[in-house]
C-alpha cells in the first residue's frame, strides 16, 4: 500500500506539474500579446504625434507664406500711393511753372 500511495503522490505531482506548467506558459503568451498591443499602441501615438507634427508645420508655413503676401501687398500699395503723390506734384508743380509763365507774360511788354 506505500508503493501505492508513492505512485499516486507522483502521478498527482506529475499532474500539478503539468498543470502549472501550462498556467505558466498562458501566462506568458497573454504577458507577450499585452506587450505586443502596448507597442502597437505606443507606435500609433508616436505616429499621429509626427503627423501633428506635419500639420502644424505646414500650417506654419501656409500663415508664414500669408504672411509675405499680404506685406508684399502693402508694400505695393504703398508704392502705388508714393507714385501716385509724386505724379500729383509734377502736375501741380506743372500747373505752377505754367502760371508763373502767364503771369510773367502778362507783365512782358508785347513784342514788337
Amino acid at each position: 500500500w506505500q508503493k501505492r500511495e508513492k505512485e499516486t503522490r507522483e502521478k498527482g505531482d506529475k499532474q500539478t506539474g503539468e498543470k502549472n506548467r501550462e498556467r505558466g506558459e498562458r501566462e506568458k503568451k497573454r504577458k507577450r500579446e499585452k506587450q505586443g498591443q502596448r507597442e502597437e499602441k505606443e507606435k500609433g501615438e508616436k505616429e499621429s504625434k509626427r503627423g501633428g507634427e506635419r500639420k502644424t508645420e505646414e500650417r506654419d508655413g501656409e500663415k508664414q507664406r500669408k504672411r509675405r503676401e499680404k506685406e508684399w501687398r502693402k508694400r505695393k500699395r504703398e508704392m502705388r500711393e508714393r507714385e501716385k503723390k509724386e505724379k500729383e506734384g509734377k502736375e501741380r508743380e506743372g500747373g505752377e511753372k505754367e502760371r508763373r509763365k502767364m503771369c510773367f507774360q502778362l507783365f512782358l511788354p508785347p513784342a514788337s
